[in-house]
C-alpha cells in the first residue's frame, strides 16, 4: 500500500515527484567517487543509496577495493549532495559508521572533516581503513 501525506494539503491535491522526493518519498541510486588521503588506490568500486528528508541527508554506501596500490590514510567519497557548510572546524558535521567484513574486520567512523562535498572515512582509532576488502556504512548529514 502507497504512503499516504495529508499534512497541510486540500482535498484532491497531487504533490510533484520533486517534493515526493524532498520529504522522503523516495530512495535514489548514487555512485560515489571513491579516493584515497595519500597515495593512489589502483582498484576500486563503489555503490550507494541515499534518501533526502528536508534537510536531512542518509547515504548507504558499500566500497569494494580489490587492489588498495598505495592508498592510505582516510578513505575519501564522493557525497551526493552538498552538505552544510556552516559547521567550522573539527568533525561534527556528518555522523554514521561502517565496517569491512570480507578481509581484516574491523570497524569506524564517517566524518564531513570541514569537507562539504566528501566524507572520510577512518577507523576507530584513526588509522586508514584502506584494505583489499569490502566496506558498507551509512552517514547522515545536513545538506547545504
Amino acid at each position: 500500500m502507497a504512503t499516504q501525506y495529508t499534512a497541510g494539503l486540500t482535498t484532491g491535491q497531487v504533490l510533484t515527484a520533486a517534493t515526493m522526493n524532498q520529504i522522503g518519498a523516495a530512495w535514489e541510486t548514487f555512485n560515489p567517487t571513491v579516493s584515497s588521503q595519500t597515495g593512489t588506490i589502483t582498484t576500486v568500486t563503489a555503490s550507494g543509496r541515499y534518501a533526502q528528508i528536508q534537510k536531512n541527508v542518509i547515504f548507504r554506501f558499500s566500497v569494494s577495493i580489490t587492489n588498495k596500490g598505495t592508498g592510505a590514510g582516510a578513505l575519501y567519497l564522493t557525497l551526493p549532495l552538498t552538505a552544510q557548510s556552516a559547521y567550522g572546524s573539527g568533525v561534527a558535521g556528518a555522523t554514521g559508521s561502517f565496517s569491512e567484513w570480507t578481509s581484516v574486520g574491523f570497524t569506524g567512523t564517517t566524518n564531513l572533516l570541514n569537507s562539504t562535498t566528501q566524507l572520510a572515512l577512518l577507523k576507530y582509532d584513526w588509522t586508514t581503513p584502506i584494505v583489499n576488502g569490502t566496506i558498507s556504512g551509512f552517514a547522515i548529514y545536513e545538506a547545504a
